[in-house]
């Protein structure tokens, strides 16, 4: 299949992932960044690992949210704005599970207190991903 051929919710979708990957791994690797040039954080940024880390997450999550997820919640009757919130919420705690298992930057700054890398995890990934639905809505 050639690109010209995509369908037209494949070429919105492939849009949005581009959105998407630019502004949560550029945010993400910002963020985290400036975490760990503050001292007392504990913060250590691992760029190649951690990048990577941020990149994965979202190409794990998009294509669900965009092909399953709109699915069952069809099936399940769910109006739009469930599909939205349900669909935002779970990639969020997907995400912060990722991130919380596979940072450095975090395993560095909690070590070994699963609660609070958890629980920056999911800070992180909220807002990366409030982050990156706001722009997404003002970028057409």
């Amino acid at each position: 299949m050639s690109l010209v051929n995509l369908s037209p919710y494949t070429a919105l979708w492939l849009s949005a992932l581009g959105k998407t990957l630019l502004i949560e791994v550029g945010a993400g690797a910002l963020l985290l960044s400036l975490l760990s040039r503050r001292a007392h954080t504990g913060f250590s940024f691992k760029p190649a690992r951690d990048l990577w880390v941020l990149l994965t997450a979202t190409l794990l999550t998009h294509p669900p949210l965009w092909f399953v997820w709109p699915a069952l919640c069809r099936q399940w009757r769910f109006s739009y704005m469930g599909y939205l919130l349900t669909g935002e919420a779970l990639v969020t705690l997907v995400e912060a599970l990722w991130y919380a298992a596979l940072l450095s930057s975090l395993k560095a700054h909690f070590k070994g207190h699963l609660k609070g890398r958890l629980l920056g995890a999911l800070a992180l990934s909220t807002a990366l991903n409030t982050l990156s639905y706001t722009l997404g809505l003002l970028w057409t």
